[in-house]
């Protein structure tokens, strides 16, 4: 177990480590200063080696989703007192923004088929709730494949590319490592706040650490940054700033960072050009150099003169990227579709049904939206391939259970006029997106609650955005202000697919990356303790020799 002491002084004391996928454990930073054990062992957000997913907990012999449970909030026999909703795993008096508190609960009454419109008004038998309305559902068999019997979330989900195969678990985990990652170009005119947060210790509270950012390409702002884990740019152009530039953890540059705003490095900040702020700049470790350029303006607890060199953050290579495209075409020729009965353009047309209640499974569709208002739900495990586009005029959600997951790959655009949901800010780690397309983006009624792959797309709003979990993009832009905050728990979500390659004889290698390995480093073929920061994919660092991120 990890166990992270919190000092007000902001000290970090490590007394053992040990997780079941070899992440950090993490502390959320949004309140004062505290103990905390947030591993296996006492998190609420991992298993805690009872053999229950994310979010739940071994509770009477059942599997008790602890996130939501007002009778189990947080862990076994926690009751919330009257008038108090149980919220990521919380007693508390309210519940986040876009979701009604019903029966101690936290709903969105819009797509809740228990709530719909309001507490207690529940849909009848082949209606779903869409848009606060009971509509008519899409007909099914009735028959649910055959790992859902019993109700159940059903086991861990694989996807394939048909040649390689991986737990939609474990993709996640080693992708969504940053709040907001670019393989091109940031741009924004408004505020950027980046934050983070741990969605099973606690509902959301603005300011906590951990949410990084970065870019291969240029930035370009006339906004105030604020980020509170690391910020990682490989562009030799560097960064140029005219307001506030706020980092909570380390800065990473390859190029200079000047401009006539303010700059605040809560860590060490490793340059590669001049450092200069106008209206004055701190670092509170140490600022790395090379020996030729200025610093000026700048207090820190030491300047260290060496060359600076900084990789692309954002796993934007050819052989890195997702290959969205082969993953639906495996999708289409692999699925349970026949079982539910489910026709592939069921979504796609612009009449009823508009909602779809899905078992645990693989499932696959031609596309989703039309001018009617869409709703896709998931009631367990469930991955969805979508052959073509979702978007149209009206309203298109994506929703889930706190019992199940939902992964959605999409060859087409992701992006709607009438606006997007995705998941929920009490469980982000349980919604994952990845796009294939060009574009992702929304309108004002759009309402991000998990995690989007779009490395190949134009991804942007116009107008101001609150988005709970993780931004992988082609490029971002957006002309409000933008506030995302990084769910740290997508970190943890490969725990259920069982643990990482362990050394084994033979001449064939047991991983090729530290996606093989859990986000830990693979060495000479093994999945191997890391040495320093330098041997984990970025933003995590190195601490105890495991790979992740430390709030400090």
């Amino acid at each position: 177990m990890l166990r992270i002491q919190l000092f007000s002084v902001g000290v970090l004391v490590l007394l053992a480590c040990k997780s079941p996928n070899g992440d950090l454990a993490q502390g959320d930073g949004g309140g004062t200063p505290a103990a905390t054990d947030i591993d296996g062992g006492t998190s609420p957000g991992t298993s805690a080696g009872d053999g229950c997913p994310a979010y739940q907990r071994l509770c009477g012999g059942a599997c008790i989703p602890t996130s939501m449970d007002p009778q189990n909030c947080g862990g076994c026999g926690v009751v919330c007192a009257a008038g108090k909703v149980c919220s990521s795993g919380a007693c508390s008096d309210t519940c986040l923004p876009g979701l009604t508190a019903c029966a101690q609960t936290c709903v969105d009454a819009d797509s809740d088929n228990a709530h719909c419109g309001a507490c207690g008004h529940s849909c009848a038998a082949g209606e779903g709730c869409v848009s606060g309305s009971c509509v008519a559902g899409v007909p099914t068999s009735g028959v649910s494949p055959a790992s859902c019997v019993g109700g159940s979330a059903g086991p861990p989900l694989q996807v394939s590319t048909g040649t390689t195969t991986t737990c939609a678990g474990q993709l996640a985990q080693t992708t969504f490592r940053w709040g907001l990652c670019s393989c091109s170009s940031i741009g924004h005119s408004g505020e950027l706040r980046v934050d983070g947060f741990d969605s099973a210790a606690g509902p959301y509270v603005p300011g906590g650490l951990g949410g990084g950012v970065g870019l291969n390409g240029e930035y370009g702002t006339s906004g105030d940054v604020h980020i509170s884990g690391a910020f990682f740019s490989s562009d030799a152009k560097g960064l140029g700033f005219s307001s506030a530039i706020d980092v909570g953890l380390e800065l990473h540059f390859a190029g200079p960072v000047t401009g006539s705003g303010s700059l605040s490095v809560g860590a060490d900040a490793y340059v590669g050009g001049d450092v200069y702020a106008g209206s004055g700049g701190t670092v509170t470790g140490k600022l790395f150099t090379p020996e030729a350029t200025m610093v000026k303006n700048i207090v820190a607890s030491s300047v260290v003169r060496q060359p600076v060199s900084v990789a692309p953050p954002c796993d934007c290579a050819a052989d890195k990227l997702i290959p969205v495209q082969q993953i639906v075409a495996q999708g289409k020729l692999h699925n349970d579709n026949a079982t539910l009965g489910l026709d592939p353009a069921v979504m796609a047309t612009g009449s009823d049904p508009r909602r779809l209640d899905l078992p645990c499974g693989s499932y696959y569709l031609t596309g989703v939206g039309s001018s009617q208002a869409r709703v896709i739900a998931a009631h367990g495990r469930v991955v969805l391939y979508i052959d073509g586009d979702v978007g149209g005029s009206d309203l298109v959600s994506f929703i889930v259970d706190p019992t199940g997951s939902l992964d959605v790959f999409v060859t087409g655009d992701f992006a709607s006029s009438g606006g997007l949901r995705l998941g929920s800010p009490n469980y982000p780690a349980l919604s994952r997106v990845y796009v294939g397309g060009a574009k992702v983006g929304g309108s004002g009624d759009s309402r991000f609650a998990g995690n989007v792959y779009a490395a190949s797309a134009d991804v942007g709003w116009s107008a101001n955005a609150d988005f709970y979990g993780s931004l992988i993009a082609g490029a971002f832009g957006a002309s409000g202000d933008t506030r995302l905050h990084y769910d740290r728990q997508v970190l943890q979500v490969g725990n259920e697919c069982g643990p990482s390659p362990s050394p084994a004889p033979g001449p064939k290698p047991m991983c090729t990356s530290a996606a093989d390995c859990g986000n830990q480093p693979c060495k000479d073929g093994v999945c191997a303790p890391c040495t320093s920061s330098t041997d984990c994919p970025a933003p995590l660092t190195c601490e105890a020799g495991r790979c992740g991120i430390v709030v400090l």
